[in-house]
């Protein structure tokens, strides 16, 4: 599925801009607007459930956008509004 140019949203002081191939957990927090008290907790469990891909790298937990956007995806299907 083609999604063009995917933005992830303005930050503080950070402006809009389009979001990397390779993303951080900032970057995933960032792009799926996670506003819980530990953001970074969320992530875990969304990959300890399965359901959000990612991959370690040295010691950073990287995502692929595509993987992303297939867990937008998927939360989308499972729960319409």
């Amino acid at each position: 599925m083609n999604h063009g140019t995917v933005y992830l949203p303005p930050a503080g002081d950070r402006p809009a801009e389009p979001a990397p191939y390779v993303l951080t957990e900032d970057d995933v927090i960032r792009l799926a607007r996670i506003t819980t008290a530990d953001p970074y907790e969320t992530l875990r469990r969304y990959r300890g459930l399965g359901l959000l891909k990612a991959t370690q790298l040295g010691k950073n937990v990287r995502y692929l956008l595509p993987d992303v956007l297939e867990f937008f995806e998927r939360a989308k299907e499972e729960n319409p509004r």
